[in-house]
């Protein structure tokens, strides 16, 4: 236990790490250590059990496809994770109609959020494939 409160800094020369400061530390970094070591079990008695999933949760895990989400949200900075585009190019498309898009908010807010399915952008970026793949060919 001593070794865990030299490696915090404190003004005391506390080497038994009995002051409040220390103890305090050392609870939260064993707290920190189990939670990271495997947030889906539950510590009881020393134990562990294996918590079960709610329902609503296994239902929007189940409503994904290859393990990537069936909707997905514009990046506020840089470019999505699955597609590549950005933000203003996911509008763009939007716009146009190559991609599906939908704003969910209540009836009367002028404020929303916008999803846009995900396969229906991996399908654009397909389909530009194929073009770019037919115009080479016919040269």
């Amino acid at each position: 236990m001593g070794t865990a409160a030299r490696e915090h800094d404190c003004s005391c020369d506390c080497a038994s790490g009995r002051c409040g400061l220390h103890k305090k530390y050392i609870l939260y970094g064993a707290r920190m250590r189990e939670n990271a070591s495997d947030t889906s079990n539950v510590r009881s008695n020393g134990g562990s059990v294996r918590r079960a999933i709610p329902a609503k949760a296994a239902e929007l895990l189940g409503d994904q496809s290859n393990g990537r989400p069936v909707w997905i949200r514009s990046p506020k900075l840089g470019v999505e994770f699955y597609s590549g585009l950005s933000r203003s190019k996911l509008y763009e498309l939007a716009g146009k109609n190559f991609i599906r898009s939908v704003s969910i908010r209540e009836p009367g807010q002028v404020k929303g959020t916008r999803l846009f399915n995900l396969q229906s952008i991996l399908d654009f970026i397909a389909r530009c494939e194929v073009c770019v793949s037919n115009s080479e060919v016919g040269q």
